[in-house]
């Protein structure tokens, strides 16, 4: 037997396939299916929830609770906060000296602050809880002033299709961008194609006027879903698409011709962050609210029945064996009920308030528990998502045994997260910076991530245990300032401890001069 697929949830919600996607890649069509539909489900669509709710034909007056958005929000505040660089010589493991790294951690601060890039990583942090991927482009225009030429950019993972080894599902060689633009008429959809291919052999080498080991890049525009010769098609499936006009600029038009990037630049610019690793073809990941789609339909369709029945409880349905009112000309008329208003009936008729619900207790129990099944099964903790008393909050053991599933899961996270961020530095700093913007750092130079605590520092605790460990002899004094500076961001002058010395000298000088003066005999 066959296992679903990861995107199989997903799909079942019956959104639009991709049409820019041949039919014949079924994972690709699933899986960019299953990342419209879990954005639709984050930002709380209506249409997210059509196959999962009762049809009512009135959307509006549902309440489409953003059961998602907590899930993946609540996660994302404890995952990889407030990310880091340490700066290493490679060959040793020890800190990189100024003179090694300050010019080019000079130049890397200066290029995040002009890309925006912890804005941009942030993003691609939440949207790989979302969607189960997430992805960093980077790119470079030679054209434009040294020091500006590095663009670094959020791609989104539906745009992405990876070239695999043939004998490794795992091993990306390449991959395609594809991007849909309108042709020159301005209503038909083509797709401009990016490739990325590493030079493997000397046909490759040959093909792209590029050594072994590096990558070489080109552009295309074919008809919309007649862009892709990947297995199981071929070339003979392409379909080529007129240029439009406003993109055959020179720019394009090199890389329309196909050309390798510089030989400094040996990995695919593509960075991928995965969620969770399972999506298809084993290169992807599978997003966080993955497999819980209907309990956050059940939460919607719950809290909509109760709207409904605390409306209908307020306002009230009624009932008669009347006749309808009748206008002079005998016309029949509609009921109309109203505070203070006067029903008039036939003899001998009735009329009356139907009985409906009286309570939405069992409703809200039922809601509770599709709640807790989302959040249990994602391993969210209720603490996480802010439901905490002040008392629990004091207690670092009772906090970190609640937030154990979260923490769990985001340290299998950030494991990815540090990973393609090392890569991403490396290749930045030993690639494409000497390769366009005319530095060359130290070979030996390497950047290495790392990212602060999950949890909240209960400050108080942390001076109390480096006073014990001072008190008890374990510690110096000088080890604990550097800690409390490092751990707390306290900022203690150089010469603090010898203040304190000072301190407690002056404080001894005065305990004994008084015991001094006590000690002394009387004078005759």
């Amino acid at each position: 037997m066959v296992a679903e697929s990861p995107y199989a949830t997903a799909v079942a919600l019956g959104g639009a396939p991709p049409t820019f996607v041949n039919t014949k890649q079924v994972d690709d069509q699933q899986r960019v299916q299953a990342y419209w539909a879990y954005t639709d489900i984050y930002n709380n669509a209506p249409s997210a929830f059509q196959a999962l709710l009762r049809d009512d034909g009135d959307e509006i007056s549902r309440r489409y609770i953003p059961g998602a958005r907590t899930i993946i929000e609540s996660t994302n505040s404890y995952l990889a906060r407030d990310l880091a660089w340490t700066w290493i010589m490679s060959d040793t493991g020890e800190p990189a000296e100024d003179a090694q790294r300050l010019v080019t951690q000079s130049f890397v601060d200066a290029l995040f602050r002009r890309e925006e890039f912890l804005s941009k990583f942030g993003s691609v942090k939440r949207w790989t809880l979302a969607r189960g991927d997430g992805m960093i482009h980077v790119t470079a225009d030679p054209l434009k002033a040294e020091g500006t030429r590095i663009r670094i950019t959020e791609l989104d993972p539906a745009q992405y299709f990876p070239i695999v080894d043939p004998v490794d599902e795992e091993r990306v060689i390449g991959c395609y961008i594809v991007n849909i633009v309108l042709a020159d008429d301005g209503t038909t959809q083509i797709a401009q194609r990016l490739m990325y291919r590493r030079v493997m052999d000397e046909e490759d080498a040959a093909a792209f006027g590029s050594p072994i080991g590096t990558v070489a890049v080109q552009m295309g525009f074919y008809a919309l879903a007649k862009w892709d010769d990947r297995y199981p098609l071929t070339e003979e499936d392409l379909e080529g698409a007129e240029v439009p006009t406003r993109l055959d600029t020179p720019g394009n038009q090199l890389l329309m011709a196909g050309m390798p990037l510089p030989s400094q630049i040996t990995a695919i610019p593509v960075y991928h962050f995965r969620n969770r690793r399972g999506g298809a073809p084993g290169v992807f990941g599978v997003s966080e609210i993955q497999g819980v789609e209907t309990v956050l339909g059940g939460m919607t369709t719950t809290m909509s029945d109760q709207d409904l029945a605390l409306a209908l409880q307020s306002l009230g349905v009624y009932w008669t064996d009347s006749a309808p009112p009748v206008d002079a000309n005998g016309v029949t008329q509609d009921w109309v009920i109203s505070p203070a208003g006067m029903v008039e009936l036939q003899d001998g008729k009735k009329f009356g308030r139907v009985e409906g619900v009286t309570t939405v207790e069992p409703g809200l129990g039922h809601y509770g528990a599709l709640r807790s099944a989302a959040l249990e099964t994602t391993g969210t903790p209720e603490v996480a998502v802010g439901t905490i008393e002040v008392t629990a909050a004091e207690s670092g053991i009772a906090l970190a045994i609640r937030f154990a599933p979260l923490t769990s899961k985001n340290s299998e996270k950030q494991t990815e997260l540090g990973g393609k961020l090392d890569q991403f530095m490396h290749d930045l700093i030993h690639g494409w910076i000497p390769a366009y913007e005319g530095l060359t750092p130290d070979e030996r130079l390497e950047a290495v991530s790392s990212f602060g605590p999950m949890l909240p520092l209960n400050r108080k605790e942390v001076v109390a245990e480096v006073t014990a460990l001072v008190q008890a002899g374990l510690v110096s004094r000088e080890w604990a300032l550097s800690y409390l500076a490092k751990t707390l961001g306290l900022n203690f002058p150089d010469d603090m401890l010898q203040q304190i010395l000072d301190e407690q000298a002056a404080a001894l000088d005065v305990v004994g001069g008084r015991l001094d003066t006590e000690a002394a005999p009387p004078e005759a």
